[in-house]
């Protein structure tokens, strides 16, 4: 899926590690949303912001269907 934030990057999915929380983050700017969230241009997190107040590491979660770069090409913020 297209991201509706930047119109450039791809939505993966992740799993935060520290807390088993799953999301959608965005391959090229970093747009955050969680599973019970409404994926929209006017809706999400960023996460760096994300990352600073609470997480501090995710991994990517296999999906047959995603066409992305791995996340360990995904910049560390």
């Amino acid at each position: 899926m297209k991201c509706p934030k930047c119109d450039e990057g791809t939505l993966i999915k992740i799993k935060f590690k520290s807390s088993g929380k799953n999301a959608h983050l965005c391959d090229f700017c970093d747009a955050l949303w969680f599973d019970h969230e409404m994926i929209a241009s006017t809706t999400g997190h960023t996460l760096r912001v994300y990352s600073e107040e609470r997480e501090h590491g995710f991994t990517e979660l296999p999906e047959q269907d995603q066409d992305h770069q791995s996340i360990k090409s995904i910049r560390r913020l």
